[in-house]
């Protein structure tokens, strides 16, 4: 595919397809700058031309070239796939131009042919005007003053509610012991609106990644497991007292546990996120509480490695759910969003970019972070690993701890929770936790910015006493932390609903009918069966426990009263008991 010296006409507009048509060797280093593989032959001008449109790409190429070069191309756009004199060309630059264009050539930017003529392709002609307000738009600034547009730190809520569904529903596991699809869409609608976001966009049979983070820790903990029931159905379930145990550590704690969980995950895939995380800490401490791209986060690492702000875009892209959306889930960043001017995008000239900095809770890590600087990631990684799984604080995190529940306010809980007739509720997100608990068990809540609220409904209040939850218990917690006292109302109506749990009782037992009432009393009157019989269905019908089975059968068969074989249904019954003329 070697070009050969190829005429062209003066002032003429060329296509890829035009130039490809009269010589296939001329778009061959178009093809190697924008690294498109020569085969197959089939479609290779427009799969270049869809690698030219991309202009993150295309600023990465351009910003490589000289000023002299760049310059060139920048009046070369003016004539978008049109052939120009490269004496007129010359009349604008002092530097003879011809040794420009032979690098420019070479490197796939330009085609110079004969007579003395020069080309940019349009393509990368109507990308280069737009790298400067790319690179604005990725180094994007914003006033300081501008408010967080989500909570951070929404771990916490979505761990009680997802736990108390846990503790509640039992959900169904799959084959694959994958929570069902139908449980999934109640345990997403009960978390933050970003869980439900991720939903929509995972995979089939796969969590999205800030539900699994809490499905995985709350299993790895042991406070949650599977296990088979009474028909081998693999369920779901919540351990209790596990649960209990991490429900009343302080708030830096339960964060370590969790914070010490997600490290060790990524660590797991690769050492070098750890490099990234300290990074990021380190640089948002830097910015002193200004919001900032995620580019600017990460652009001081890349220039330590020689690399430059399109790089630095690319890895926010690559991390933006992995790093940052996660640390800002866990609480150490905030974030909010403004719209940028994006005259490259033909769908749409202005764009939503996310901005972040440190919240208090993260000021605190990235303080603590560089005391321990002499120390290798991995090492960090074991400190705060090992913090988490013992109950004596270790003495390199106790500072870390006491700094977490100072920033996140978790210092003093009053009596915040306000109680409406209307049956809704409100209180800080950071309340007593035995309290959220309640309420993520008993009711339908939601964290709105920092406020946790809900109402009270007669189907979660049963559902929740159906798994052993204790109506005196929730009233006792809404009396201590309400702001008044509970309305007369409300008070009547949780009392009401739970007044209507356990007035009956399903259990499992064997039925024996007889014959004859007679039989029914001899086999009473046995003093080696008197456990084995609950009391009487009727004249003829006996209640038998369902583990006394062998010995009833065993005292039947030898008395002669032999029954069928195995245990018949409900209709069976009935039909033995009319046949014999006995009560049903």
């Amino acid at each position: 595919m070697g070009a050969k010296t190829i005429s062209l006409t003066a002032d003429k507009l060329y296509t890829l397809e035009d130039l490809y048509a009269l010589q296939p060797g001329m778009l061959e280093p178009l093809l190697r700058l924008f690294q498109i593989p020569y085969w197959p032959q089939q479609d290779i001008v427009k799969r270049l031309r869809q690698s030219m449109m991309n202009l993150v790409r295309l600023s990465a190429f351009f910003l490589r070239l000289t000023p002299d070069e760049q310059q060139v191309l920048r009046f070369l756009t003016g004539h978008p796939g049109k052939t120009m004199e490269i004496g007129v060309l010359q009349q604008q630059f002092a530097k003879p131009v011809l040794p420009i264009l032979g690098q420019l050539q070479k490197a796939g930017w330009v085609i110079v042919a004969a007579p003395s003529l020069a080309l940019l392709p349009e393509e990368l002609a109507a990308g280069i005007p737009y790298i400067d307000s790319l690179r604005r738009f990725i180094m994007a600034e914003i006033e300081p003053s501008r408010p967080a547009t989500a909570p951070e730190g929404q771990w916490l809520h979505d761990l009680y509610e997802l736990a108390a569904y846990i503790y509640v529903e039992r959900p169904k596991l799959t084959a694959r012991r994958i929570i069902t699809k139908t449980a999934l869409r109640q345990i997403v609608a009960r978390l933050s609106p970003g869980i439900a976001a991720d939903w929509e966009k995972a995979p089939a049979n796969q969590y999205p990644p800030r539900l699994e983070l809490l499905l995985d820790f709350l299993e790895q903990s042991g406070i949650i497991s599977p296990q088979a029931d009474e028909d081998d159905t693999q369920r779901l379930l919540l351990h209790e007292a596990k649960w209990r145990q991490y429900l009343v550590l302080p708030y830096s704690r339960k964060l370590l546990w969790l914070w010490r969980h997600w490290l060790k995950a990524l660590a797991y895939s690769t050492h070098e996120h750890l490099d990234y995380v300290q990074s990021l800490l380190s640089a948002g401490l830097e910015q002193r509480r200004q919001w900032r791209t995620g580019a600017a986060l990460f652009l001081p690492m890349m220039a330590a490695k020689r690399r430059q702000y399109l790089d630095a875009f690319d890895t926010e892209c690559s991390y933006y759910t992995l790093l940052f959306e996660a640390l800002h889930y866990l609480g150490f960043f905030e974030k909010t969003t403004a719209e940028q001017h994006t005259p490259w995008s033909q769908q749409n000239s202005r764009q939503s970019r996310p901005f972040w900095r440190l919240s208090p809770v993260g000021e605190s890590l990235a303080r603590w972070w560089p005391h321990h600087a002499g120390r290798k990631q991995m090492e960090i990684h074991r400190l705060i690993h090992t913090a988490g799984q013992t109950e004596k604080i270790l003495p390199e995190v106790e500072n870390l701890l006491a700094a977490w529940d100072s920033a996140a306010n978790q210092g003093t809980i009053g009596r915040d929770l306000i109680i409406q007739p209307d049956l809704s509720f409100f209180l800080p997100r950071a309340a007593d936790p035995e309290l959220l608990w309640l309420l993520a068990v008993f009711t339908a809540g939601q964290v709105q910015d920092y406020l946790y609220q809900g109402r009270f409904s007669r189907d979660r209040l049963i559902a929740a006493q159906k798994a052993g939850g204790s109506i005196d218990q929730l009233l006792a917690k809404l009396e201590e932390f309400s702001k008044s006292p509970i309305p007369d109302n409300v008070r009547q109506m949780i009392l009401t609903w739970g007044a209507a749990f356990d007035r009956t009782l399903l259990a499992r037992c064997l039925i024996l009918a007889c014959e004859s009432e007679i039989m029914a009393q001899e086999l009473l009157a046995q003093s080696k069966l008197a456990n084995a019989v609950i009391g009487r269905a009727g004249p003829q019908v006996l209640l038998i426990r369902p583990e006394s089975e062998a010995a009833v059968r065993h005292w039947l068969d030898k008395k002669g009263w032999v029954p069928r074989h195995g245990v018949h249904d409900g209709q069976e019954l009935v039909s033995w008991l009319t046949r014999k003329g006995g009560d049903r």
